[in-house]
């Protein structure tokens, strides 16, 4: 369900929302009520993302033993949004968060430690300082998360092995912050993860086509977009050097300021336009007014759109031209 528009306030009782509810989207709702203690009562509710100033508040929290079967968390542009807060055994099941312009958020949130089944975090155009702190954040637990990199790229390359043995054609959609370049991560074997998958990548024998959707940020991203053709939708971002290039970075050094990302990360020459211009993407994937996120399904379909007759093209190349063709491809890119 899909809810756009200003809302006075969510129904409390769940009997006016449908019983088999999985997935729920809010965006411009305006709420000024939290709107978890409702939410968090529908009990096959699986993926909730809330968007675009659909909570104007400041904070929120979800109690014990509630959000059983959620497993995924999208909060993006609330902007006055300043912590989330869990209860330990709220969301035991959330396995990918992901927080985006959530500009005011300066407290980490209370239970993440509590989350077995996490996976994924990502933390895009936020607060620097709350970046600075999850990164820089010890202890076991805060490792199994930040650490999962290593795990992702392993069970990526066993899909893409798999495509190859059965002639399937690949396409990865990256969206990365870039993994984490510290001590730990190198122990678990996240540097050597990244290069097998650069080296398998070059050599698959079928058609590999990469599209950026968010962020493609350093060696993250390039583990899994070692391909033939790139396209990046035109609000999307390809980079190296996380800790240097990162657009809220270079913002808050030179403009005291992560607002200014996006004047950042056009001076940075890393946007969609820079990358196509200079040869590196294949193609610009227009966006719906407000981002990718307002209009999935108009999305998807321009990115099919974009990549049918590359791939086409492609299958039409037999196996030793489609390497040497992925190769030319990296060398024109660096």
């Amino acid at each position: 369900m899909f809810l756009i528009g200003s809302l006075n306030k969510l129904p409390k009782e769940t009997k006016f929302y449908p019983p088999n509810l999985m997935e729920l989207r809010l965006s411009d709702s305006v709420l000024e009520a939290d709107p978890m203690p409702i939410l968090q009562e529908l009990p096959n509710l699986r993926n909730l993302q809330l968007l675009s100033s659909s909570y104007v508040g400041t904070n929120m929290a979800c109690s014990s033993n509630r959000f059983l079967r959620l497993g995924s968390l999208t909060l993006s542009d609330l902007r006055q949004l300043e912590e989330l807060k869990l209860e330990e055994g709220a969301m035991p099941g959330l396995m990918s968060l992901e927080i985006i312009e959530c500009l005011q958020m300066r407290v980490l949130l209370h239970g993440l430690l509590h989350l077995k089944n996490l996976g994924q975090v990502k933390l895009r155009r936020i607060n620097p300082q709350l970046l600075e702190d999850f990164e820089s954040s010890e202890g076991e637990q805060f490792g199994r998360i930040r650490f999962i990199n290593s795990i992702i790229y392993r069970k990526a390359l066993r899909m893409m092995k798999y495509a190859d043995h059965h002639g399937f054609p690949i396409i990865t959609f990256i969206d990365t912050p870039g993994a984490f370049a510290d001590l730990k991560s190198e122990e678990l074997g996240q540097g050597e993860a990244i290069a097998k998958n650069l080296r398998t990548m070059f050599g698959l024998k079928v058609p590999i086509i990469s599209v950026v959707t968010g962020e493609g940020g350093s060696g993250g991203a390039l583990a899994i977009g070692c391909a033939n053709k790139l396209f990046m939708l035109e609000n999307s971002a390809f980079y190296v050097a996380r800790e240097i290039l990162i657009p809220e970075a270079c913002s808050a050094i030179l403009w005291k300021s992560a607002q200014a990302a996006p004047k950042a990360a056009e001076k940075l020459r890393i946007t969609a336009q820079e990358h196509y211009r200079f040869k590196i993407a294949d193609g610009v994937i227009p966006e719906p007014l407000g981002g990718a996120h307002a209009d999935p399904l108009w999305t998807s379909q321009q990115i099919k759109f974009a990549i049918t007759q590359p791939m086409e093209e492609l299958g039409k190349m037999d196996t030793e031209e489609l390497i040497r063709h992925r190769m030319e491809k990296k060398h024109e890119g660096i």
